[in-house]
């Protein structure tokens, strides 16, 4: 699926470089449950979009809002084209 880490944790967290508590606090993962999870708990999908978005992408969750997310669905239906053109300046979909 698209948007989901191709590694497991663990290898992502330490390519990055991260402590635990650092790499999994930005998607709300105490630094316990992330350890059960680099431990072999199974990932959620939605953890892993969260995780590749954080990390992959760069997205600071703790900026968008629901407006964010509503501007973005409005101009994508109405105005596909100027979406097409923000999405490749971005490198991301809304």
């Amino acid at each position: 699926m698209k948007g989901m880490l191709t590694l497991p944790p663990k290898e992502l967290r330490l390519k990055l470089g991260l402590t635990q508590s650092d790499f999994w606090s930005p998607v709300g993962i105490s630094q316990s449950g992330g350890s059960r999870y680099e431990s072999g708990r199974k990932l959620p999908a939605a953890t892993s979009a969260l995780l590749h978005l954080v990390h992959i992408e760069g997205l600071n969750i703790n900026q968008l809002n629901g407006d964010d997310f509503r501007v973005g669905k409005h101009l994508r239906e109405t105005n596909p084209a100027g979406y097409a053109v923000i999405v490749a300046k971005v490198g991301h979909a809304f």
